[in-house]
């Protein structure tokens, strides 16, 4: 019976190498999405923030 099994070792090794490389890839497009959503919600966060600056400037009484 274990003579049967040997020609499947390469194949199973194959597959296990293969599931892990595209789990690597996946990981490493799921990392990248995240940045740049941080970056993206940064750039937000700063523009909100000029704005209001900008608004509560311009809206202030002059002397």
């Amino acid at each position: 019976m274990l003579e049967l099994m040997w020609p499947l070792v390469p194949l199973l090794l194959g597959e296990a190498v293969r599931t892990r490389r595209e789990l690597l890839r996946e990981y490493e497009a799921r990392t990248a999405r995240a940045e740049e959503d941080r970056e993206r919600e940064a750039a937000r966060r700063v523009h909100e923030e000029r704005v209001r600056i900008a608004n509560c400037t311009t809206s202030s009484p002059t002397r």
